[in-house]
């Protein structure tokens, strides 16, 4: 929501939609990643 956010926000910051899309895979494969390699680790419960 970040970008998207911006976007209405910040004057010149004018992304086309495949960015916005390729901004949010890359969100969402970070966050698909950290629990597998953590579960991987033995440190599911963090802190």
């Amino acid at each position: 929501m970040a970008p998207l956010a911006a976007s209405r926000i910040v004057e010149d910051w004018n992304w086309p939609a495949r960015s916005f899309l390729l901004v949010y895979v890359v969100f969402f494969t970070a966050g698909m990643i950290f629990p597998l390699i953590a579960r991987k680790m033995g440190v599911w419960s963090l802190p």
